[in-house]
Parts: structure tokens; C-alpha cells; sequence
């Protein structure tokens, strides 16, 4: 549908726009898009935590998902010793603020 109001008023300048966006998106690509062809998926974080883009983003994210790991890991272990009936929720809650996955057995 916008299509054909942006040619009416563009006219040939809406290719010009659609094909500015694909060399925006390639640049994307090509800069910002690490190659793991071939590549196992244990050493994928690796290569991506010393991407210069990404490794920013990952060290700030280290910081909380370790914190989270470390409690999840704390409150199952309180959870086996039999320690605290708190610990568990505890521990869920923190891993799911921060996004990380935890199973912990009854």
C-alpha cells in the first residue's frame, strides 16, 4: 500500500530509498556479523565476546548473567543440603530477571 503513494510522489527516487536500506542492511552484515560456518557451538560466545561490537555488549552482560549463575548455583546446593526452603524461589526469581534458564529438582 505505500508502496504505490511513495512511487506517485518519489517516482523513481522510491528505488533509490528501498535500495539505500539494502546497503545499510548489508553493511550490517558485514561488519557487525561474525562468520560461524564450521564452527562449533561452544567456541560461538567466544567469537562473538571478542567481536569489537558484540564484546561490549557481552561484557555488560557477563557482569549480571554470572551474578545470576552464581546464585541459581548457591541456592541449589542450600536446596540439596536442605539449608533454606527460601533459596530455590530465590534463585528462580534472579535467573529469571535475568534472563538465564535454571531447572532445579524438588
Amino acid at each position: 500500500q505505500s508502496f504505490n503513494s511513495m512511487l506517485c510522489a518519489m517516482q523513481f527516487g522510491v528505488f533509490l530509498f528501498f535500495g539505500g536500506f539494502i546497503v545499510v542492511m548489508t553493511l550490517f552484515v558485514l561488519l557487525c556479523v561474525p562468520e560461524t560456518k564450521g564452527m562449533p557451538i561452544e567456541e560461538v560466545e567466544g567469537l562473538f565476546a571478542a567481536h569489537w561490537l558484540w564484546g561490549k555488549v557481552l561484557a555488560d552482560e557477563g557482569v549480571q548473567l554470572q551474578m545470576a549463575e552464581s546464585s541459581a548455583t548457591k541456592a541449589a546446593a542450600a536446596m540439596e543440603t536442605g539449608s533454606s526452603a527460601a533459596a530455590p524461589a530465590q534463585a528462580v526469581a534472579v535467573a529469571a530477571a535475568s534472563g538465564v534458564a535454571v531447572a532445579l529438582q524438588p
